[in-house]
């Protein structure tokens, strides 16, 4: 944006006759793009926000008298408490929550100007420094997993590729300066410019300064093409001229090292994150270990390495874990439905309905909190109750087979057979799998419908051929049909591959069916 305010008015200089039309052609495109996104946002909350309501809080991590603590600062308890603060002081739009946080920096650069402009000193500096600045992830770390980037990037004295690209660009962006002012070459000057500009505003990060890298590099390679010249024409001079402030910004620019990867706690908690994800529970459990070892109030990778504990049923340490991270951050709801699933697990309904009505109560629209809720009470008889929890945890999980099957169950425990079956064909569509086929066939043998149910059992057996439900449920249509004999094979089949107390029920059933004449 501060791009467009200085490339019209260095189109408004430079051509004072032919300007209005170049720039119709400049911001028409622009506005194009930016105005949807300013309408959206205007339909959401009447209050002008152009592209994010992000601005406010942005020029404040990166304009106050604690800069080197905001734009440190990660997802967790210290970041939601700054973000609350502007709710917390009555401004309940995005837009307003924004404005709070600029004035707060404005307030900072009015009383404080010397602090301001030392600090101003220091991010330009940054932004030329050589070493990668992180935002969030570690560049470094990916190196060991890419060969490219373990040799295109690498800090060892001289930072890859900007402690170089960084002084040859400096160079080359003064020597451009000595000649005619070309159109061209003064607009990428004035971008460069105006982009570090930008980022001193706000703050400097490697993946915000990427933009203007190739950029650089055309200033770079000049002042390459320069020394070239001066070897080939032999102006030693001139030559040695160039490299004694190379020389200097070589070293300027490499001071700074980048920050230890084996000390990142939000590297450690990035990586336990993705092995959660992928269901590696016992890796994911190590990261986030590493990651509280490194910063024992890192309250995200503690809630981790609670789910990790819970998916591994090690209840007692996801329990401990879980309610830890309470302690830290009370205002957790996913922590809560945490610990009320550890104490479904456990046993422990009166507990468990605790959590999950507090979360509830401050977040009627939570899903998983119905969903658990819902099982809770189905585990508890009632039904009806359930299916209505259920039935709202669908707009979390509209395609998961599971929600589907269990809400079927619910509804058919409530005595409600058409929703139920709804319920069961809807789980068939998403995912077939053997649970919701025998569930519709039990449903048709119930109505009277024996053909429809064994084409179901069957179909079940097809993808699942040991399913105990579905052999038990053909078994049954066998001993009614007075085929005793096939009924008690399949009985004693599904028994010699497991205990079934429905299966020795049935099997008993039919040993008195024979003995009685």
């Amino acid at each position: 944006m501060l791009f467009i305010a200085a490339f019209c008015a260095w189109t408004l200089w430079h051509r004072r006759t032919s300007a209005y039309g170049s720039l119709f052609s400049f911001i028409v495109p622009i506005a194009l793009v930016i105005l949807p996104v300013t309408y959206r946002n205007w339909t959401i909350e009447s209050d002008l926000v152009f592209i994010s309501s992000n601005a406010g809080v942005n020029f404040y991590i990166g304009n106050n008298a604690d800069y080197e603590r905001t734009v440190s600062l990660r997802p967790g308890v210290q970041w939601e408490t700054m973000i609350a603060e502007a709710e917390n002081s009555g401004h309940k739009t995005a837009a307003a929550q924004s404005a709070f946080f600029l004035g707060k920096s404005l307030n900072y650069i009015i009383t404080q100007p010397l602090d301001y402009l030392g600090l101003l000193g220091k991010k330009v500096f940054h932004f030329w420094s050589g070493p990668e600045i992180k935002r969030n992830q570690d560049i470094y770390y990916a190196r060991q997993h890419s060969r490219i980037l373990s040799l295109l990037l690498w800090d060892w004295h001289v930072s890859i590729p900007f402690g170089l690209i960084g002084p040859l660009s400096l160079l080359g962006l003064g020597l451009s300066m000595r000649g005619k002012w070309t159109p061209p070459i003064a607009l990428l000057r004035l971008y460069a410019f105006v982009y570090m500009a930008s980022l001193g505003l706000f703050f400097p990060a490697s993946r915000y300064r990427m933009p203007v890298v190739p950029v650089l590099i055309a200033f770079a390679a000049f002042a390459i093409f320069q020394f070239y010249l001066g070897v080939r024409r032999r102006a030693y001079i001139r030559t040695t001229v160039l490299a004694l402030p190379l020389g200097g910004l070589l070293v300027l620019c490499n001071l700074a090292e980048a920050a230890p990867t084996e000390k990142d706690a939000q590297l450690y908690f990035d990586l336990g994150e993705v092995h959660l994800r992928k269901q590696d529970y016992a890796l994911s459990a190590r990261y986030s270990r590493r990651a509280l070892e490194l910063d024992p109030k890192y309250n995200y990778a503690r809630h981790n390495l609670a789910v990790s504990y819970f998916h591994q049923e090690r209840y007692g340490e996801s329990e401990r874990e879980a309610l830890q991270t309470l302690a830290e951050n009370p205002q957790r709801t996913d922590t809560r439905v945490l610990l009320g699933r550890i104490y479904l697990a456990t046993n422990k309904p009166q507990q468990a309905a605790a959590h999950l009505r507090y979360v509830l109560e401050r977040d009627s629209e939570s899903g998983m909190a119905h969903y658990y809720y819902g099982r809770l009470l189905y585990r508890q008889g009632h039904y009806a109750e359930a299916a209505t929890h259920l039935q709202q945890a669908l707009s979390w999980q509209p395609q998961d087979f599971w929600l589907h099957y269990e809400l079927g169950r619910a509804f058919q425990q409530a005595g409600q057979a058409e929703a139920a079956l709804s319920q069961y064909h809807r789980a068939l569509s998403v995912e077939r799998q053997p649970e919701a086929l025998v569930a519709i066939g039990a449903m048709h043998l119930i109505a009277g419908h024996t053909a429809k149910a064994r084409t179901q059992f069957l179909q079940a057996l097809e993808l699942a051929p040991d399913n105990p439900e579905a052999h038990v449920n053909l078994a049954l249509i066998e001993l009614e049909n007075g085929n005793h004999a096939a009924a008690i094979d399949r009985l004693r089949q599904v028994l010699a591959r497991g205990p079934s107390a429905h299966a020795q029920r049935l099997l008993d059933e039919a040993y008195r069916r024979i003995e009685t004449p």
